[in-house]
């Protein structure tokens, strides 16, 4: 299973009109789940949310108003689902500069036009209170289970400052909870303890969970996960922090199998690469024409982030699920 960078990334620069060049945490639609048959992409930088378009998946542009997105402008890090003719868009709407952070959801039909937004979740179990700043639910991401016939709701709390020159002072989710209903609405019933945490004999986790997006495969009748890890490696030059992709699955949304040894995903640490070679993690992934796109946001050692794709033919991944 060999997931291909595309020859052109990255596909999305972070806008120059805001002080922090930050674009990321993409969650996409492809032309055979949208009402115009293109591509649609939601992302944030600092602060909001943006809508971009695309004919082909490759080339993006922003709505041209981007007036869709203009009452989450307290928006970031998001996460859409779609259910028959409607959409469900969950994000983190922040609050205080970042204290106190909540999942919220907002609704539509056509992907221009959004609901009054619903807070879903907000911190009250233990293991994501933490002292300080951050005291915030973060990184949503959403997947449906036709089995069970619930929503779930993945979440990230918790925060692990990294080290290293490249990455000072980001911080990184250190635990991952779920939530579940049988309502895209709620209300949603928090489990008691985390799904994923840091865990000092996993390499790839040792720091923190980091966030997972979530998808439900019918052929494997399995819920697929991808999720960044946390960790703090050594190299030939040092101690390195940083994060890449891995995949999980889940028959049941609640124990879950690490399925690869080392991540799909991983910053360039040669540094030859130079939009990723600080950090790789937030992700959306779709499948289209028997290929998944996974796109995701990377930082760069100069603080810039980025947003790529990735891809890998439905069938390898498939196989390699079934080893």
């Amino acid at each position: 299973m060999l997931w291909k960078d595309h020859p052109e990334n990255p596909l999305i620069y972070p806008p120059r009109s805001f002080p922090v060049r930050i674009i990321g945490d993409p969650t996409v639609l492809n032309p055979a789940e949208t009402p115009d048959g293109k591509w649609h992409m939601w992302a944030n930088s600092i602060p909001g949310l943006h809508h971009y378009i695309s004919a082909d998946g490759v080339k993006w542009e922003k709505d041209p108003s981007d007036k869709s997105m203009k009452p989450f402008r307290n928006g970031i890090r998001c996460s859409i689902l779609k259910r028959q003719k409607d959409y469900y868009l969950y994000y983190e709407k922040v609050h205080l500069l970042g204290q106190r952070n909540k999942v919220a959801v907002t609704h539509s039909t056509d992907l221009y036009n959004w609901s009054k937004p619903k807070v879903l979740l907000k911190q009250d179990l233990d293991w994501e209170r933490q002292s300080g700043l951050n005291k915030t639910l973060e990184c949503p991401g959403i997947a449906y289970h036709p089995g069970q016939k619930k929503y779930y709701l993945f979440y990230s709390s918790g925060m692990v400052q990294l080290k290293g020159s490249s990455v000072k002072g980001i911080r990184e989710p250190t635990h991952l909870g779920l939530a579940t209903s049988t309502s895209p609405f709620g209300p949603f019933v928090k489990r008691s303890d985390p799904i994923l945490k840091p865990d000092s004999n996993d390499i790839w986790h040792n720091l923190g969970a980091g966030a997972m997006q979530c998808y439900w495969n019918d052929e494997l009748q399995l819920l697929i996960g991808f999720n960044n890890g946390i960790y703090r490696r050594k190299t030939e030059n040092g101690f390195v922090d940083g994060s890449g992709i891995m995949i999980y699955t889940s028959a049941d949304g609640e124990e879950w199998e690490l399925r690869t040894t080392d991540p799909i995903l991983l910053p360039d640490d040669s540094g030859r690469i130079k939009w990723k070679d600080a950090l790789v993690y937030q992700m959306g992934l779709t499948s289209y024409d028997e290929i998944f796109y996974l796109y995701y946001n990377a930082r760069s050692k100069k603080g810039v982030e980025y947003i790529g794709l990735a891809t890998c033919p439905v069938a390898d991944v498939i196989d390699f699920l079934r080893e």
